[in-house]
């Protein structure tokens, strides 16, 4: 499954507006668009909604990997992309302990221990005024894998599934986002095209 959702009019639907809004043929196009990018902006909204009640992942790093892409009058469809980039350890309420970092699973309600893993805040090089990248980080050995620290081996920032994982992985998310898309879509395009008849 594709880590996207694509909202778009059928057919059907475009001939029997086409039909009720002949006397308005060039009001077509912005019924269009503007139905579709006000749905599509309400989708985001319900997806990054939905991932944060299931994750605990904060809704302004979640609505970061949700872009989307606008219809425009001549092109009716919308997109919501999920990105397919891994989630930083630190977004999804990490903890440290005496044992490692924690932080709390996207598919149950437990918490996962990464041994010997460390909080810290990287810093910028000199001249930058911003606080450097704070994240979750482990000591690097030959060949890839993680080791506990030994003050001298290269670190390693530690992610977990991206946004496409979580949302293509929960049937009940995919669920909501498009019955939510259908139903807004059906309000939205109704209340365009009374718009056009009220000018």
């Amino acid at each position: 499954m594709a880590g996207l959702v694509e909202i778009v009019i059928d057919d059907k639907e475009i001939k029997r507006l086409e039909r009720q809004l002949s006397a308005f043929p060039k009001a077509m196009p912005g019924v269009m668009s503007r139905s579709i990018n006000k749905t599509t902006t309400s989708a985001r909204v319900v997806s990054a909604n939905q991932i944060n009640a299931k994750t605990g992942i904060k809704k302004t790093v979640i609505k970061k990997g949700l872009p989307i892409f606008k219809a425009t009058l001549a092109r009716w469809v919308g997109r919501i992309h999920f990105s397919g980039r891994r989630i930083p350890v630190i977004n999804l309420e990490a903890r440290q302990t005496n044992k490692g970092v924690t932080y709390r699973s996207t598919e149950t309600k437990g918490r996962v221990l990464i041994k010997s893993a460390f909080k810290a805040r990287m810093p910028l090089p000199s001249g930058f005024r911003k606080p450097g990248h704070l994240g979750v980080f482990v000591r690097k050995v030959q060949g890839g894998k993680f080791k506990e620290y030994d003050g001298r081996l290269p670190i390693g920032e530690q992610r977990g599934p991206s946004l496409k994982e979580i949302f293509v992985n929960a049937p009940a998310i995919v669920a909501a986002v498009t019955r939510k898309a259908f139903g807004t879509l059906e309000i939205e395009i109704t209340r365009q095209v009374n718009l056009i008849f009220k000018r």
